[in-house]
């Protein structure tokens, strides 16, 4: 069936994800314990703007290899191969492009827009992030539409690990700043190398071709993850014109720290992605099933670790980075609902991109920064720090909205009581588990077990369909193999 294929890459990504997820966080304490507060919002920025430079680069092109991959695959291994090679090629160009830019206007960005040239020298060294990422980015991609999960997971492991080695190195040697910003190249330098060797069959020179259909298909998403890729740094960048450079570091932790959540839950938004877009293609009655059991799965596993991240907040800061981060706590507990409700509207790409709806991608992108924008604003003005958090619980609830909206529009069906029954619950225990005269970790236990029952309880997820699910991945991911899907 194909719900196995979603498990099989949902256990092994889920198992590499948390493996990645703790590297990078110690990656992330060495860094934040190593610096200064305003070394740290240096850095910050310095990445932010690496970030978004990077993204700028065929912004969301994989999204169109994904989408367009299982065509080719249909017609050929070689067609596969000329397919790659072309996208590749053309992704390294546009890059170099992009990073000629940055460093042109690297003077203008340190001296004039943010009156900070201490960032210059960070900020020309991170350029080269702008070449490496967006290339790993690409074939990774097809790694992902290959569903070869196994190396997949393993590049999760290795970057992450070759970051904290580096950054060890770093530290140890005192190099600040600098250090870590050349551990962040160097191991993405590392990681490219690495999916080229995986890769090394799959490329030919020879009658290289990008379909018009793929470039028709991917320009709307192209801008459309523009826009995107502007709400996920406009507020570090915001934050750091108006508020300084502490601000920055605040922000940057408390939303590095809150993607936890997202981070034990991104493996089964891919898997169930790459698999969605597959059945779509070549059997597409069961894709309406498959599509609301995984969101009904994502919907349970993702409110509740944001209501445990909730109820654990102030621990795990004070732990991991110190009393002189505790500003942050309140922050990072409403990004990290904020980016629950986000995650609960992962189906928008997954209605769109089959069919060929990019404009529609692009509209519900540009709808989504208009109203980041009007909220950032004004909430930050009036909280402060705090207003950040504000604003980013209010952009997860409109983005929400809007896929519904686009959702509806093409005429999927979404069981919308999938999401809004674990989001309610976990707000009313929440609320519950708040009045009890508890220390946060029976609070995290108790709000545990209420959460299981209730689901349980009330039928929403029988006791018998989770040890099923459970058992099958527990199952698969032990080696035992999958089947062929019945397409």
């Amino acid at each position: 069936m194909p719900y196995e294929k979603v498990l099989k890459g949902a256990s092994l990504l889920t198992l590499s994800n948390f493996v990645g997820g703790i590297l990078s966080l110690a990656q992330l304490i060495l860094v934040a314990r190593v610096l200064t507060i305003t070394a740290f919002g240096i850095f910050s920025l310095v990445t932010a703007i690496a970030q978004l430079a990077s993204e700028l680069v065929l912004p969301a092109f994989s999204q169109a290899v994904l989408t367009h991959y299982s065509k080719f695959a249909l017609r050929g291994r070689g067609e596969v191969s000329k397919f790659m090679a072309s996208t590749m090629l053309l992704t390294i160009a546009c890059s170099i492009v992009v990073m000629g830019t940055l460093l042109l206007l690297s003077g203008f960005v340190a001296n004039n827009l943010y009156n900070e040239p201490a960032i210059l020298p960070y900020l020309t060294l991170a350029a080269f992030l702008v070449v490496l990422v967006p290339a790993s980015n690409n074939l990774e991609a097809f790694l992902l539409a290959m569903e070869r999960f196994k190396a997949y997971s393993a590049l999760t492991i290795l970057l992450p690990l070759m970051s904290l080695v580096l950054s060890a190195a770093a530290a140890i040697g005192g190099l600040g700043i600098t250090g870590f910003v050349l551990a962040l190249v160097v191991s993405q330098a590392i990681n490219l190398g690495t999916i080229l060797l995986l890769l090394r069959n799959h490329f030919t020179l020879r009658g290289l071709e990008i379909p018009r259909q793929t470039i028709k298909f991917w320009l709307p998403i192209g801008a459309g993850a523009v826009v995107k890729s502007v709400q996920g740094s406009l507020p570090a960048l915001i934050i750091g014109k108006i508020l300084g450079l502490e601000a920055v570091a605040f922000y940057g932790l408390a939303r590095k720290t809150a993607q936890i959540v997202p981070s034990i839950t991104d493996p089964y938004i891919t898997s169930i992605t790459v698999v969605c877009l597959n059945v779509y293609t070549r059997a597409r009655n069961k894709f309406d099933d498959l599509l609301n059991l995984g969101i009904k799965h994502l919907a349970v596993l993702v409110f509740y670790l944001a209501g445990a991240f909730i109820l654990l907040a102030d621990k795990i800061i004070l732990l991991f980075y110190g009393q002189k981060y505790a500003p942050i706590i309140y922050v990072a507990i409403f990004i990290a609902f904020a980016l629950a409700v986000i995650q609960s509207g992962f189906f928008l790409r997954i209605v769109l991109f089959p069919r060929n709806a990019s404009k529609d991608y692009l509209m519900a992108s540009i709808l989504s920064l208009v109203a980041q924008v009007a909220l950032l604003s004004t909430m930050p003005l009036y909280f402060g720090l705090n207003g950040i958090g504000y604003s980013e619980l209010l952009r997860g609830v409109t983005l929400f909205m809007i896929a519904m909206a686009f959702a509806k529009k093409h005429g999927q069906q979404i069981k919308v009581s999938n999401i809004l029954i674990p989001m309610g619950l976990c707000l009313a225990l929440l609320g519950l588990v708040g009045l009890l005269p508890v220390n946060e970790i029976l609070a995290a236990a108790s709000f545990t077990a209420l959460y299981s029952l209730f689901l349980i309880g009330t039928g929403f997820i029988s006791y018998a369909e989770l040890k099923k699910t459970l058992a099958t991945a527990f199952r698969k991911l032990t080696g035992n193999g999958f089947p062929p899907t019945p397409y």
